[in-house]
């Protein structure tokens, strides 16, 4: 989806894929392999197109669980030049992660920041109430919020990439970019990657090329 913004130089790029519910066992494994991806430090996403190709600025990992799915993904900013060739980098680095998995040392990095922000979000009064109303709204038992930092501790290569797999597939991958159609439509649609949706900021569709 492009939503036109004539005139604009820069462009925002948001990429997202469908993911599991809360409380689903390969939830803490699908927001790990996302966090291969697009980690702000060592994510495959960031380090080659904010430190090696100086096509962006910076990746925002979002991710998200809700009652019957959710939502993986990142955000960036990049030139509209370079908004085709970093997608093309995209789907080569995301179809990679689900054929080969995370490197011991990406899995190492997953394990100390899942643990940490689990520790984390009993800080104060207000972030445990926060976590524990996750739990109650969605009927959930207890060892969901209580052993998670012990199934986050236990994650494997092998489930990280089978929940690559399964959530983070390429073909299935939505990509919504802001930015100027009229200097974007040749690079997008030479991609081949099947109809570009256009939009207003209302999010009225235009049309479909």
């Amino acid at each position: 989806v492009v939503v036109d913004k004539p005139g604009t130089s820069i462009a925002a790029i948001a990429t997202g894929f469908v993911g599991p519910a809360y409380g689903t066992p390969d939830v803490e494994a699908s927001i790990a392999a996302i966090g291969v991806l697009a980690d702000a430090s060592f994510g495959r996403v960031t380090v080659r197109l904010r430190q090696e190709l100086n096509d962006v600025p910076w990746v925002n990992l979002s991710w998200s669980e809700q009652r019957t799915s959710g939502s993986l993904g990142w955000r960036t900013r990049a030139a509209t030049d370079r908004v085709a060739p970093a997608l093309t980098e995209v789907d080569r680095i995301v179809r990679g992660l689900a054929a080969q998995g995370p490197t011991e040392e990406e899995l190492g990095s997953l394990r100390d920041r899942e643990v940490l922000a689990s520790a984390a979000s009993f800080q104060t009064a207000s972030e445990t109430a926060r976590a524990w109303s996750w739990v109650l709204c969605y009927g959930q038992p207890d060892d969901v919020l209580l052993k998670q930092p012990q199934r986050d501790a236990a994650l494997t290569a092998d489930a990280v990439k089978s929940a690559a797999a399964r959530y983070l597939d390429a073909d299935r991958m939505r990509t919504v970019i802001v930015g100027d159609w009229a200097t974007l439509r040749g690079p997008l649609a030479a991609l081949g990657w099947g109809p570009i949706e256009v939009r207003t900021a209302a999010g009225v569709l235009v049309r479909t090329e």
